[in-house]
């Protein structure tokens, strides 16, 4: 081996290494399997609370991907009729999200009010649907 070859050697196992350590996750071996696992069933349609709470549940070391999941679930569903159940799980387990891991005082506070909104449809004289006069 020359020597002038040594140093294009160490950049490239330090470049495999860096690239290693950045696809880990990905990667089909650890300590991690449960949680892929949950991300590939959570990329599935949520149908009702259950889902939702079992979701949060898997993913709870996974803030960000349950986030996405949780809105991406929102906007697929109306929010009233036989979808209300799911919608309201997942408006609660984003407030806990953004309440707790995810410390975005704001949005809870959104996140409550739309909780409160979607009870007061529920209770008598209360509005009838989102959006309508």
């Amino acid at each position: 081996m020359h020597d002038r070859s040594l140093p294009l050697i160490l950049a490239t196992a330090a470049f495999l290494a860096v690239l290693l350590w950045r696809v880990r996750p990905a990667l089909p071996w650890g300590r991690d399997r449960a949680a892929r696992v949950a991300l590939r069933h959570a990329r599935t349609r949520v149908e009702s609370r259950a889902d939702v709470e079992r979701l949060a549940l898997e993913l709870a070391r996974r803030p960000r991907k349950l986030e996405a999941i949780l809105w991406r679930h929102l906007a697929a569903v109306s929010w009233t009729g036989e979808h209300r159940d799911s919608a309201r799980a997942s408006l609660d387990a984003l407030r806990v999200l953004y309440e707790g891991r995810l410390k975005n005082a704001v949005r809870a506070r959104a996140i409550a009010h739309a909780l409160e909104a979607t009870e007061a449809v529920d209770q008598p004289g209360g509005q009838k649907t989102f959006g309508s006069a």
